[in-house]
């Protein structure tokens, strides 16, 4: 299974008694995300699947997400992508989807920034993902462990230049 990881664009701060899961994305942030991820599909990205976070500013990355494919994707909101949910958990939902691979996930870290160091074996969080940036792993397998390698990471940084 290949899988696509894409951390939220750039939120809002939290305004006085707002909840954190209904942060919004700003302009700044939809305008960098839509650079990262036009890049992306030049480079390949085709997912079947996007699985994301039910928080606002992941859900409204995951619909720019879908707005800038030229093809048709299955949007699938996920409590596994909140931001500390456990990993081992949302490896064993990806392995329900690895049929539609490839597939993205769209939540936040430090959730992301682990699932793509255990999606390629490597230490926990030996990999980092900054914010609009998504990383490309190929051939994560669909048993108990993953089994991936990691074969580019984009960041709204590089997309930009």
């Amino acid at each position: 299974m290949d899988v696509f990881v894409l951390r939220h664009a750039i939120a809002e701060d939290a305004g006085a008694g707002q909840a954190d899961s209904e942060r919004r994305l700003t302009d700044l942030g939809r305008e960098r995300l839509r650079l990262v991820v036009q890049k992306a599909m030049r480079a390949g990205m085709a997912p079947a699947v996007v699985l994301t976070s039910p928080y606002v500013r992941a859900h409204q990355t995951a619909e720019i997400l879908l707005e800038e494919l030229d093809h048709p994707c299955e949007l699938v909101t996920t409590s596994n992508l909140t931001p500390y949910a456990a990993v081992a958990d949302l490896w064993q939902e990806l392995r329900e989807y690895s049929r539609l691979s490839p597939l993205i996930v769209v939540g936040h870290n430090p959730q992301l920034s682990e699932l793509v160091s255990v999606l390629i074996g490597s230490p926990r969080y030996a990999v980092e993902i900054k914010k609009a940036a998504i990383a490309y792993v190929q051939d994560a397998g669909n048993g108990p462990r993953p089994t991936g390698r990691l074969v580019w990471m984009l960041t709204a940084k590089l997309a930009e230049a």
